[in-house]
């Protein structure tokens, strides 16, 4: 969240009217590409973090409700995650990613 205003200034922004042809330039693409894989590794990275306070916790020999709760949290962050990755990969315009994204259906597509 902090590097927002970095990313928004090296965005490659469409010019009046929208990009030539509807067509998205490969700056553009890798831009993309970059932000979203940054955004996902960020969720993950911070999920990791959890669960390795959580392990932290448990070598310190906090009680067990200390290390349990955030371990589970940490764990079903990761695996919400890997869903969302396989239902993505699977069929990326399937109607729960569209729930979750906010994606408008494909016209004459099914929601």
């Amino acid at each position: 969240g902090t590097l927002q205003p970095l990313n928004a200034l090296l965005r490659p922004h469409p010019p009046e009217g929208g990009w030539p042809g509807g067509v998205k330039p490969a700056g553009r693409m890798l831009f993309e590409a970059w932000h979203k894989g940054l955004g996902w590794a960020a969720v993950v990275l911070g999920m990791v973090n959890v669960i390795l306070g959580a392990v932290l916790a448990k070598d310190l020999d906090f009680k067990t409700a200390t290390y349990a709760v955030p371990l589970a949290v940490g764990c079903t962050g990761i695996a919400a995650f890997v869903l969302f990755m396989l239902l993505g990969l699977s069929d990326p315009n399937n109607g729960i990613n569209k729930a979750l994204t906010g994606a408008k259906p494909e016209q004459g597509g099914t929601a």
